[in-house]
């Protein structure tokens, strides 16, 4: 892997697919670096939020190289640059905490922080969205039907969904969000007693443009078909499965799925963060197994307190 993020630009925005096989977190960050700057060519948000957003984008475009130990930093400046005008970022919403060292040798696994409810102004009555615009969209408590999802799909400058205790359809159908050209980061937040979708999630993995998938308390996962969709989500760069794979929930061939398919994305695809957090089916064997595998990466893992 790259010691740096080496800034050819001529080149190296037309070879992400090279590099992603070499160093997908670096080009987590170039996409995050695009889009800010194309934020700020088109003048978006206006004011002292554009100005600072202006300084920002500058300072890390004009940079020849970026070491590994500034990546944080960046990535820092780039997400609350993209916030301020309120742009989608490639944040995961999860907080990374400290290093659990003595637990995991491997050095790559963290604490999991805080899991806010993500800074949107939610969107609570279906009639609503057609007045939506920006990339951010927050859709709470509301009937995920096709009345609602035709709404959305006139909004093709939407780049990242958070759904936030919906109500889904039986069968709902995951293929129609393929269809946001955009679709940088879904996040499915308390999915509580939700059937699987009609096309078992084999409509999101459709979607190349997905970078980040967060499933938090989302029961519609629990099916086989889901986990082969997942299995082929190569485009990913983060997973989430924050307390969803519990042993509550989850059946007894479970873990042995979840396991295969999460090595084969890391082996295979773009996975370089894999949120467990509260994944109660999982063991410290199993987590160790996972970290050193995203190790080889420069991939991170984060899981939550042991209660063992």
């Amino acid at each position: 892997m790259p010691p740096t993020i080496q800034r050819t630009w001529g080149v190296l925005f037309n070879q992400w697919s090279e590099w992603s096989s070499k160093d997908p977190a670096a080009q987590l960050l170039l996409e995050m670096l695009a889009d800010l700057g194309v934020a700020v060519e088109a003048g978006v948000g206006g004011g002292d939020a554009l100005e600072q957003a202006k300084r920002t984008f500058a300072k890390w475009n004009n940079r020849a190289t970026v070491r590994h130990d500034e990546r944080d930093a960046m990535q820092v400046e780039l997400v609350q640059a993209l916030e301020n005008l309120d742009n989608a970022t490639l944040c995961s919403i999860c907080e990374r905490g400290k290093v659990l060292e003595e637990r995991f040798p491997a050095g790559n696994v963290h604490l999991a922080g805080k899991m806010p409810i993500p800074n949107i102004a939610f969107i609570k009555e279906a009639s609503k969205v057609e007045g939506f615009s920006g990339t951010n969209l927050g859709l709470r408590e509301v009937i995920l039907d096709s009345a609602l999802m035709d709404r959305v799909f006139k909004h093709d400058q939407v780049k990242s969904i958070c759904f936030l205790k919906c109500t889904y359809p039986e069968s709902w159908d995951d293929f129609t969000l393929g269809l946001l050209p955009r679709q940088r980061r879904l996040i499915f937040y308390g999915a509580h007693a939700s059937g699987a979708p009609g096309f078992m999630l084999d409509g999101l993995r459709r979607i190349t443009s997905l970078r980040i998938l967060e499933f938090i308390m989302a029961d519609f996962v629990h099916h086989e078909d889901c986990y082969e969709s997942l299995r082929q989500m190569y485009q990913l760069t983060t997973l989430s499965l924050a307390r969803t794979l519990t042993r509550e929930k989850s059946g007894g061939w479970e873990r042995d799925a979840a396991m295969s398919m999460l090595l084969h994305l890391i082996k295979h695809g773009d996975l370089v963060e894999l949120n467990l957090a509260w994944c109660s089916i999982f063991t410290d064997g199993d987590y160790m197994r996972l970290a050193n595998e995203l190790k080889r990466k420069g991939g991170h893992l984060i899981v939550s307190e042991s209660k063992s």
